[in-house]
């Protein structure tokens, strides 16, 4: 990383980066959140972050343990956020058992499942 204050190319260096690391980020989101697609907004907030802090890095820790270090203040404030505490998501139809609901379930889960998208 001490190339990244010689002058390299900003967009080359997150690049760089974004190959070497962007799995290690993502799994890290994961484990944080258990959510895919909170893991890909965190880790593409993680590199923007990343892009504009890049000349920042101190060299104090490994460029590894930064990256993840961001990662986790950036899922830490995700779920912090009310957005997360007010909305929970309805499981997917491929997390619910394999057995078909009777009429009148499949109809309350329908309902309550417009009702929901209605507030939102």
């Amino acid at each position: 990383m001490k190339h990244v204050k010689g002058g390299l190319d900003r967009h080359a260096v997150l690049d760089e980066l974004m190959q070497a690391y962007g799995k290690d980020v993502w799994n890290f989101a994961f484990f944080m959140t258990h959510r895919r697609e909170l893991a890909d907004d965190i880790t593409q907030d993680v590199f923007i972050k990343v892009f504009e802090h890049l000349y920042n890095f101190r060299g104090q820790s490994s460029v590894k343990t930064w990256l993840l270090a961001i990662t986790r203040n950036t899922a830490r404030d995700v779920l912090r956020s009310a957005w997360i505490r007010r909305v929970t998501l309805m499981p997917s139809r491929h997390a619910q058992q394999q057995t078909h609901a009777s009429a009148e379930q499949e109809t309350i889960d329908k309902l309550m499942t417009e009702q929901v998208w209605g507030v939102v």
